[in-house]
């Protein structure tokens, strides 16, 4: 069976590229890939499962159930948050850490075990802490740094304020807010005498100008479908239609990524260091150097032409 494609508005106004800013949303049912670890055979008689492991991943699959073209929402907002937190690690670890790259534990205590034994007696000062202030003026060093936790799944938020011309905008309207909800609903499945659900669909969501994805726009990656909010009213309240359509209908959509954004994955990161990606050898600082040079000049000799 095909995808399902909904566009509003359909027959448009008569005038060509009256929208040429467009949202693609598309749903499609996801089945992810499993890990398993494959045990190398062994030529040893008697023997079995002897040998190396390698585990093997398969890719997740995925079906396509509809396209959703809307016109592009009047606020159009990017952000991203990163998580971090104020921890006060203390002189212990700190001379640890400084003596991390050591080839070995014992050579890490070996060479750098006076200044651990520093940190562990510095740390162990903070029993008789106010004393040491008092009579001292001194308190053990914290060590305090702000750590790196974690980033936060990107949310984007969208919404519309629809006012249909005739029943068939009214239509295409409802159709496009009810699969919407359809697919953002589990399923129920059946296994055996046993009950599961399966997950909601997932949607991967384009930005486009002109049938193509527009690259000034930073595209989200997969996302889950977490808020829809259909009004039914708005500025004409309970009015409605002879037929009992609303004559104003908005609606409000908030995605999550399914996954958090790492460097590699942002939408135009080659663009900013050349090939930030994780198989990619390190490069020497001439290279560095001289790839930044380029850039420079590319994008001046870019500004001066649209100056012109």
């Amino acid at each position: 069976m095909s995808a399902v494609q909904y566009t509003f508005p359909s027959k448009g106004l008569g005038v060509d590229n009256e929208i040429p800013g467009t949202i693609m949303i598309i749903a499609r049912d996801v089945k992810f890939g499993l890990t398993s670890t494959v045990k190398k055979p062994t030529t040893i008689s008697g023997a079995s499962n002897v040998g190396a492991e390698k585990a093997t991943t398969d890719v997740d699959t995925t079906k396509t159930k509809a396209y959703i073209q809307l016109p592009m929402p009047q606020n159009l907002l990017f952000g991203q948050s990163a998580g971090y937190n104020q921890d006060s690690v203390g002189a212990t670890t700190s001379a640890f850490a400084s003596a991390a790259n050591s080839s070995s534990f014992e050579d890490m205590i070996a060479n750098n075990g006076k200044d651990v034994l520093s940190g562990i007696i510095t740390d162990a000062s903070n029993i008789i802490r106010n004393p040491l202030q008092l009579a001292k003026g001194i308190v053990a060093n914290p060590f305090s740094f702000t750590m790196f936790g974690q980033m936060a799944h990107r949310t984007f938020n969208y919404s519309w304020v629809f006012v249909p011309r005739n029943e068939i905008e009214s239509q295409e309207i409802k159709a496009i807010c009810d699969a919407l909800s359809y697919f953002q609903l589990p399923g129920r499945k059946t296994q055996g005498f046993m009950k599961f659900l399966e997950i909601p669909l997932h949607f991967d969501i384009k930005y486009l100008w002109g049938g193509k994805v527009n690259r000034y726009l930073e595209q989200p990656n997969r996302s889950v479908l977490q808020n829809i909010t259909v009004n039914y009213g708005g500025a004409t309240r309970a009015q409605r239609h002879i037929d009992g359509s609303p004559i104003e209908l908005s609606l409000d959509l908030t995605f999550v990524e399914v996954e958090p954004l790492i460097r590699n994955e942002f939408g135009n990161g080659h663009q900013i260091t050349g090939a930030d990606k994780l198989d990619q050898k390190d490069v020497s600082s001439a290279k560095d150097k001289l790839s930044i040079a380029k850039l420079k000049t590319n994008t001046a000799s870019k500004l001066g032409g649209m100056n012109t």
